[in-house]
């Protein structure tokens, strides 16, 4: 078993644990996109960290910490509402025919 850092390829695994293992808790009722944006989030933070044990390439177990819970949810929610507004400009643009140039996703 080796025991490393948790990374964004980690985090669908990691919520995936977390659901099946606090399937009452609060996080964890918020679904698997939202859980799993909570470790990307964890892994990509500079006031959080994680590490994930794995074998033969799954992930069988986690930790996760943070030292500003407020920063981390915030850049969760900026982080989707980005993606919510490139999506909508996306569904503009192949509609109207007006090309935006927010993501090259949009081709």
């Amino acid at each position: 078993m080796l025991i490393r850092e948790l990374s964004i390829k980690d985090a669908n695994a990691v919520a995936a644990l977390h659901i099946s293992g606090i399937s009452t808790g609060f996080i964890s009722s918020l679904g698997q996109d939202f859980v799993a944006a909570l470790y990307e989030a964890i892994a990509e933070s500079e006031y959080s960290f994680g590490f994930v044990a794995v074998e033969n390439d799954k992930v069988l177990g986690f930790v996760a910490f943070t030292t500003d819970l407020n920063s981390l949810y915030k850049s969760i929610m900026v982080k989707k509402m980005l993606l919510t507004q490139n999506a909508s400009m996306c569904i503009v643009s192949a509609c109207s025919g007006i090309n935006f140039t927010l993501s090259p996703s949009c081709k």
